[in-house]
């Protein structure tokens, strides 16, 4: 007997255990299901946020490479 079916009322009938049963399982994999998309997700966002800085960080080298290669004004 597993944990699951010593958790179940002992009036239960073994009916009613299967598909109780059945229903955790279902869940449970719904669950999983759930986590790994979000876990694709989350993936998604870090590649995402990376290249963002990366391209931050390059606009603002051009922007410092340009302002040194300007040459200075005479008054």
């Amino acid at each position: 007997m597993d944990d699951f079916t010593q958790a179940l009322p002992q009036s239960t009938t073994p009916t009613n255990v299967a598909l109780s049963k059945i229903d955790y399982i279902n869940q449970d994999n719904v669950e999983k299901r759930r986590h790994i998309t979000l876990e694709s997700i989350h993936d998604q966002l870090e590649s995402m946020n990376d290249r963002l800085v990366h391209i931050e960080e390059t606009v603002i080298s051009r922007k410092s490479n340009n302002m040194n290669s300007r040459p200075s004004s005479r008054s």
